[in-house]
């Protein structure tokens, strides 16, 4: 099977890319631009200060590096379980520009703006400006600003961590740079690939393994077309030098701070809490996988298989008739593919994205290794690359792939890969062979606009129920309306009641979750540890968090409710497997002041309570 002829690329909806360095923009690609600009900006506007939760981990975000521009030091100071890339960044930018809410979304904003500027060259020098645009508008509009469920911060502006958003634009540089080493066997790129792949590594594992993979794929097709292992040696020896360049300089920074060893188990733990069986076995995180049901799950993925293969039969049949009625007969098949995606919804065609990975992996092997060095090879390379990357980050969502949550990092890659394949290379495939391509891609553009448009507009359900402003100022987040979320009003009061009866220097523990509170306060947890969720509460030890406590016990104990049924737990502090020692030695030392709401360790209601120190000399409140 060879690869779509390059005479083929002019009916590539819009043109092809040029091969070379330089790439031609005309009076097309330019209204396609504003339109992308327009749209960043629409979709940026309607989301103002609405991506984050107001208690559920974005206040880690925050706290940490603004503790970090404070001089405390990751992992002996604030227990963090990835990389240390990220909080430091945050930190630079907070003692730059001082500590803000504000400074940090800007911030994100810019790099996502970036990012989407430097796909769409990307993607435009492989394949076509159509499929560069249809691309970038899929990333602003479903993965960069969304809201998919009652929580936030699963958004390029406010991530749940910081740690997916920047190891995703650091993996597409590397992926970037390997490509334009194959054309120009420059052996800086090589190096700064090498360079980028260690900063990776100290952001997620999963994001390492996959940028890794996929390196270690680039070598061995390297060692294949060169057809000797010395060059691809010396390849291998400048590259990966360059990759422990990163973690060393961090393991050096933080061992002149705290001991060598617990700076190396800083660095690493992200990966022992993947060999911990108590965390990723999980019902949390066997949902997550999709490996809580396999068959079930299996089912579903094989449904949205057969889905996707169906809209391959109207550009592939053999009709006995004359030109105009073929294409007429195509376009209907096509219109029925469309028709099917607006019954059945997005769910069978999105759970079976790793199925579809798999395909385009197949048909990218056979379109390289089919054609001859040259123009078809080097834009075939990148997609390779690519498509080893997606497939191996959808291993954390393999059998329950969706858009939501984990997936606006995790599954886009998957559909930048399957929009240029089935917009781009597919058509020109089937244009090649006598086959009307045309059809094909209108049926691909109407099915990816139908279900951007459904997410918009599901994203949209929940934005336009948040207008309630929580915090001051710079740090202001809007919320949900009190007649959608009790939680946005009973915050603001615990919040404006922490600020104005603790005094300067007071601290406060918030049990199990809810750091976002000492952010908004500017109030201190004396404790290295902020989440206090089962897998922390498992990961640390009970033991270990109550000794911490003893060591620098807080002011004030916070207890928000937090529903964790989903992790197979019941309410922090009642049930016996979860937090019950560490409740226990909180009621013994401390007694209640304040209750906004219900009582928070019920579970049932929301509801924040605050608790002082047993003993302590204040004056009455």
């Amino acid at each position: 099977m060879s690869g779509p002829p390059s005479g083929a690329a002019d009916s590539a909806g819009g043109g092809a890319a040029d091969a070379s360095n330089t790439v031609r923009v005309g009076p097309y690609e330019i209204g396609s631009l504003v339109v992308l600009a327009g749209l960043f900006t629409v979709l940026l506007v309607r989301s103002w200060r609405k991506w984050p939760d107001i208690l559920v981990d974005f206040g880690h975000e925050l706290y940490v590096p603004w503790q970090l521009s404070a001089g405390q030091v990751l992992y002996r100071d604030v227990a963090h379980f990835f990389g240390p890339l990220s909080p430091y960044f945050n930190a630079f930018l907070f003692k730059v520009f001082g500590v803000s809410f504000t400074v940090l979304f800007v911030a994100n904003i810019v790099m996502l703006a970036a990012f989407v500027a430097f796909l769409y060259y990307f993607l435009r020098r492989i394949s076509s400006p159509l499929t560069a645009f249809v691309c970038c508008a899929v990333v602003i509009a479903v993965f960069a600003f969304p809201q998919y469920t009652l929580y936030g911060n699963y958004n390029f502006i406010t991530p749940y961590t910081h740690e997916a958003t920047h190891g995703i634009f650091l993996s597409f540089a590397v992926l970037s740079q390997l490509s334009r080493f194959a054309l120009d066997n420059r052996g800086r790129r090589l190096a700064l690939a090498g360079i980028l792949t260690g900063l990776v590594f100290l952001t997620k594992p999963e994001i390492f393994l996959a940028v890794f993979l996929a390196a270690s794929f680039f070598f061995l097709l390297s060692a294949a077309q060169t057809g000797g292992l010395r060059k691809t040696g010396r390849y291998c020896g400048l590259f990966l030098p360059c990759a422990f360049v990163p973690p060393l300089a961090f393991w050096g920074y933080l061992s002149t701070v705290m001991p060598s060893s617990e700076a190396l188990r800083g660095i690493l733990g992200s990966w022992a809490l993947m060999s911990d069986s108590s965390i990723t076995g999980s019902r949390f995180y066997l949902a997550c996988t999709g490996f809580n049901d396999v068959a079930g799950n299996l089912r579903v993925m094989a449904g949205g298989g057969l889905l996707a293969l169906s809209a391959l039969i109207p550009g592939l049949l053999h009709i006995p008739a004359s030109q105009r009625l073929r294409d007429a007969i195509r376009y209907l098949g096509a219109a029925g593919v469309c028709a099917v995606v607006i019954v059945f919804g997005d769910l069978y065609l999105v759970r079976a994205v790793p199925l579809l990975d798999t395909f385009a992996f197949l048909v990218l092997c056979m379109f390289y290794f089919g054609s001859s060095p040259g123009e078809q090879r080097e834009r075939t390379l990148p997609l390779l690359l690519l498509s080893v990357f997606s497939a191996t980050l959808l291993g954390k969502i393999l059998l329950n792939c969706r858009l939501y949550d984990y997936g606006f990092y995790l599954v886009m890659p998957s559909a930048l890969l399957l929009i240029v394949m089935t917009v781009w290379l597919i058509p020109q495939w089937l244009d090649g062979r006598g086959l009307k391509g045309s059809s094909f891609r209108a049926a691909a553009l109407v099915v990816i606009a139908l279900l951007t448009w459904r997410y918009m507009r599901l994203s949209n359900s929940f934005y336009e129920r948040k207008d309630y402003p929580v915090g001051r100022g710079d740090d202001t987040i809007v919320a949900f309306n009190p007649g959608v979320d009790r939680a946005s009003p009973l915050t603001a009061r615990a919040i404006g009641w922490l600020s104005s009866n603790l005094r300067k220097g007071e601290t406060f523990i918030v049990l199990p979750e809810g750091v976002m509170l000492n952010y908004q306060t500017r109030r201190l947890n004396p404790s290295r540890y902020t989440l206090f969720m089962p897998a922390e509460v498992g990961a640390y030890g009970e033991d270990n968090i109550i000794r911490d406590f003893g060591l620098r016990p807080p002011d004030y104990i916070v207890l928000v409710q937090k529903d964790t049924a989903e992790y197979g737990a019941g309410a922090f502090g009642r049930d016996a497997g979860y937090g019950g020692n560490i409740m226990r030695w909180v009621e013994k030392n401390y007694s209640r002041v304040c209750l906004f709401g219900d009582d928070p360790l019920t579970g049932v209601r929301f509801g924040i309570e605050i608790m002082r120190k047993r003993n302590q000399k204040r004056g009455e409140i």
